[in-house]
């Protein structure tokens, strides 16, 4: 399961080379264990407008597509539909007890089907 990308939407990073970055993760994933199913979530929301999260959510899907193109073990699981009463944690940005139970119940329905 992967979720990454928060800090760096909170900072001055480019979304664009955190993208990038992602990339080279799955890639990293997939080749050390080529069998296993990798999760990449679009991370949840912020709880207050940010641009660089904006540009990042949308290039998520299309890191992901690029694995799944080459028929690789990789889903998504979208936690960027959290409701904005889930995430009042630390700055705005860490989801609440119960964010952390609705993430929970997105990642099971995303990786339920794939389980014996």
């Amino acid at each position: 399961l992967v979720h990454i990308g928060t800090n760096d939407m909170t900072s001055t990073a480019d979304p664009t080379t955190a993208s990038k970055q992602l990339d080279t993760l799955i890639t990293n994933l997939v080749a050390a264990a080529p069998d296993a199913l990798v999760v990449v979530a679009k991370i949840v929301p912020l709880g207050y407008n940010n641009s660089n999260y904006t540009s990042y959510i949308g290039k998520i899907a299309d890191v992901v597509k690029t694995h799944t193109d080459k028929k690789e073990h990789v889903i998504l699981v979208d936690m960027s539909t959290l409701p904005s009463s889930d995430i009042k944690g630390n700055g705005d940005v860490h989801p609440t007890d119960k964010g952390y139970s609705d993430m929970a119940n997105l990642w099971y329905n995303a990786i339920k089907g794939y389980l014996p």
